[in-house]
């Protein structure tokens, strides 16, 4: 007998579940039928009535308290898919409901929120899950595989960059620099692209910081509130990382370097090097 398939509801029809999470799932059904979007909410009326026209079939609510009132029993999970400032507040809504929730990065816009929010996780047996997708692309889990196959060694040091010329742009019809403005974002691309460098250190290093240290910048202090330059350096038991980040780069493009003690692994976008000690 086949399962019934997992029911849920996007909140937030903006760029990234418009352009990303909305086809994947529609994808997801269409190819396993083990998933289905039965609504959205978003607060803007405007991309409400896109979501409308995108999936027909979904009901489209403008709160996620109009949502619940009348899809609580038949929901699984949520995808909480809005600017940072509102990520605790629904998830530990759809918590106390006993859905499961995937929720966009950052998890949170501040630490105590996050604590706060893995333990009810805990304490109600629900998944709370973030989209740290970079671990799923292809050339990350290559590097993951040469690390477990011992050719370079015992990681010892790591340098991460990600440029970028600007800022990702949010949908016209509501916000378009909602990630520069504090009140939404809980800050600029340390919050935005950080957590993608800092999950990848973790796991690379196999191990957490014992410390860190940072220094951040805003270059346009004239029309933002947030940095859009940031670099740091984290200090592991086992060795140590570098991570930059910028949203003023005259080039688009991300690299990796992992140092080994028997060789490195060099990566730039989509392209994997390994270079092994002889």
């Amino acid at each position: 007998m086949s399962k019934s398939p997992l029911q849920g509801a996007v909140i937030g029809y903006g760029f990234i579940s418009s352009k990303g999470h909305i086809p994947a799932y529609l994808e997801r059904a269409k190819s396993r039928g083990d998933v289905q979007i039965i609504a959205i909410v978003d607060t803007c009326e405007a991309r409400r009535e896109i979501a409308k026209k995108a999936l027909p079939e979904a009901r489209i609510y403008a709160t996620a308290d109009a949502l619940y009132a009348a899809e609580k029993q038949n929901l699984d999970f949520v995808d909480i898919s809005t600017p940072p400032c509102d990520h605790a507040k629904l998830a530990h809504q759809a918590l106390d409901l006993g859905l499961h929730v995937l929720c966009e990065k950052p998890l949170t816009a501040t630490l105590e929120e996050a604590k706060s929010l893995l333990e009810h996780a805990n304490r109600v047996g629900r998944v709370l899950f973030p989209c740290h997708n970079y671990k799923h692309a292809p050339v990350v889990k290559k590097i993951r595989e040469v690390i477990n196959s011992g050719k370079i060694g015992k990681v010892r040091s790591l340098a991460l960059s990600t440029y970028r010329n600007t800022h990702a742009k949010g949908v016209t019809e509501w916000n378009t620099h909602w990630r520069r403005q504090f009140q939404y974002s809980g800050g600029g691309i340390a919050m935005d692209h950080g957590s993608h460098s800092f999950y990848l250190t973790f796991d690379w290093l196999g191990a957490y910081p014992t410390a860190v240290t940072a220094k951040m910048t805003n270059l346009e202090p004239e029309k933002y509130d947030t940095e859009d330059n940031f670099s740091c350096v984290l200090t592991f038991p086992n060795g140590l990382a570098n991570a930059q980040l910028t949203w003023t780069a005259g080039v688009r493009k991300v690299g990796y370097t992992i140092q080994g003690d028997q060789g490195a692994i060099t990566v730039e976008d989509d392209n994997i090097e390994v270079a092994i000690m002889k």
